[in-house]
């Protein structure tokens, strides 16, 4: 009897974490957070604009064109480790408001499944939403080293976090 009360306890515990998970789908998003503010890049009006972008891992080169609500955007991204494969690599754009909040993340690509790689390039367009007056880069990624050499995971989180590490 016993046994079969935990059972039923686990059972109820996860039915409810699904359905909590479910109803508060900004859980899984950044939407809505603050940025941080070194990731902003305000978008101008017409014409093409070229600039760079760089962190500790990497550092991108790109141009953009905005025209009302489309963004076409392209460039090349150079990773600033040694490691010889990438296992996985996101890097996505985070479309930010006035009051510097993501309102929407997008894939801007994806590299990887050990593949060998030194320069990684994108070429995309998108529906910018409403509200957005900048852009900034995120990325995640596990690179392989050679033999024993193992994995190495780094990441850039969007979200402006307190001196306790919790987003806001």
């Amino acid at each position: 009897m016993n046994y079969k009360r935990k059972i039923l306890s686990i059972a109820i515990i996860l039915i409810s974490s699904v359905i909590l998970a479910a109803c508060h789908a900004n859980l899984f998003t950044y939407r809505g957070a603050a940025a941080k503010p070194e990731i902003r890049i305000e978008l101008k009006e017409g014409g093409s604009h070229t600039d760079s972008w760089a962190t500790y891992d990497l550092s991108v080169q790109y141009e953009y064109e905005k025209n009302r609500d489309i963004l076409k955007i392209s460039g090349d991204i150079a990773l600033n480790y040694q490691w010889p494969v990438v296992e996985t690599f996101h890097v996505r754009i985070n479309f930010l408001d006035r009051d510097n909040r993501i309102i929407e993340s997008k894939v801007l690509n994806t590299y990887g499944y050990r593949r060998l790689l030194y320069q990684l390039d994108f070429r995309n367009k998108f529906h910018l939403p409403d509200g957005t007056v900048a852009m900034g880069f995120s990325y995640d990624g596990v690179l392989r080293g050679h033999g024993d050499d193992g994995d190495w995971s780094f990441w850039l989180d969007p979200r402006r976090a307190d001196k306790y590490g919790f987003f806001y």
